[in-house]
């Protein structure tokens, strides 16, 4: 157990980040090799697994990947942030000991990048480069690890991701650094994932070729809405107009430009590419920029000892910190919803004399749902019944919140 991340409000955070209490925070460290006796190769490497009794969970498992030749322990500043909002997190250790450039870069084969990735991921045997057997592919450790951890802590819920041998991949949100961004975008080509989280990724580019790899293009069984990217501008591993170029292909570039988050706070104008300016000075092997925006040794913290970049990872996670209560009481309304409760359709009555008004929709937690243009008639029959806030704000300010029933 590392340390305990107390949150409810920013203030809260900044002042409670790096305090360690054993009651809350779970932390885990789990072998491949006692979950499975076929899993190896390891090196003592171990999957890492936190968990906060604390929180109300969210029923949702954060699946992380860490990059080439990464230890998972490397990471554990993101997924306690994670944990301490209600998800079950997993850094899953798995077959990272070459680099998916390496493997593809000189090929002429404008499948390797998409075929390296299958065999690390099923464990089939697509590629002369990755040599994973079924044993110790992502989908095997992951279903080992969820059997290990509902067997010795079965009142922590982890059973709600998996039955038998099937994973609930409609229950998890796959992220991933660098090489393990990859991943968790080439997961979402065929499975129903919540959402995919790229840091420093996806990084598949031909030298050979000249080219992109193919799978970005690829049609992906997730909504391109529901992709995030946060990268480095001066990225000294991987060219960021490359980056940029496997952004656009998967889509991420229908929901805005790119946002520079040291200049633009959150909710970042809701764009799915995000990027920063941030730099790490030059020291040991691992002191890349490449790590930056998430790995422990090389994110940024502030005078307070918060990493800087928490409220893009609440962002990315889909977390809004405030209450409904205290968003309401803390930003008083200029506009009326009605009727309400509502059958699924709302009208909003307001005197801003504002035109381009947009209404952004969050659930009882806090965590931000979508956004919809204000027309005379808002269609909100895409959501279950229950009670929302939703904001009515335009590009340079909020306006105010109101709770609305949905029936």
């Amino acid at each position: 157990m590392r340390f305990l991340l107390l949150l409810f409000l920013l203030p809260l955070l900044v002042t409670g980040f790096s305090q360690m209490n054993p009651d809350s925070l779970m932390h885990i460290e789990v072998l491949g090799n006692s979950t499975d006796p076929w899993i190896n190769g390891d090196l003592g490497k171990k999957h890492q697994v936190f968990y906060n009794p604390t929180s109300t969970s969210n029923e949702i498992l954060l699946l992380h990947l860490v990059g080439t030749i990464d230890n998972p322990n490397s990471t554990t500043y993101f997924p306690t942030l994670a944990t301490e909002h209600g998800y079950h997190v997993i850094n899953l250790m798995y077959r990272n000991w070459n680099s998916a450039h390496n493997a593809c870069a000189s090929s002429t084969d404008p499948n390797c990048y998409l075929n390296f990735r299958k065999e690390i991921i099923e464990g089939v045997d697509y590629s002369s480069e990755a040599n994973v057997n079924a044993a110790n592919s992502i989908q095997n450790r992951l279903i080992k690890l969820l059997e290990y951890l509902q067997s010795n802590y079965p009142g922590q819920g982890w059973d709600q991701f998996f039955d038998g041998s099937l994973i609930h991949w409609d229950k998890i949100m796959v992220s991933g650094h660098s090489q393990g961004g990859g991943h968790a975008a080439v997961i979402a080509m065929t499975e129903p994932v919540q959402r995919v989280l790229m840091f420093a990724s996806p990084n598949d580019y031909s030298d050979t070729l000249n080219a992109l790899a193919s799978w970005p293009s690829s049609s992906h069984l997730v909504p391109d809405s529901n992709y995030y990217g946060f990268n480095a501008y001066y990225d000294d591993a991987v060219d960021f107009y490359k980056q940029m170029e496997a952004w656009n292909a998967l889509g991420l570039s229908n929901y805005g430009d790119t946002v520079n988050v040291d200049e633009v706070g959150f909710p970042f104008e809701e764009s799915r590419q995000l990027y920063t300016l941030q730099q790490v000075p030059s020291g040991g092997i691992e002191d890349l920029t490449h790590n930056i925006m998430i790995r422990d040794n090389q994110t940024p913290l502030d005078l307070s000892g918060a990493p800087i970049f928490l409220d893009v990872w609440k962002y990315m996670l889909g977390i809004n910190d405030n209450s409904l209560e205290t968003t309401i009481s803390e930003h008083p309304s200029r506009f009326k919803l009605y009727p309400n409760p509502s059958d699924g359709f709302i009208h909003v009555e307001h005197d801003s004399g504002t035109s381009g008004l947009k209404l952004r929709i969050y659930n009882l937690t806090g965590s931000y749902l979508q956004t919809v243009n204000l027309e005379e008639k808002v269609d909100v029959s895409f959501l279950d019944s229950g009670v929302y806030l939703v904001e009515l704000f335009t590009k340079e300010a909020s306006i105010g919140y109101e709770k609305i029933i949905l029936r």
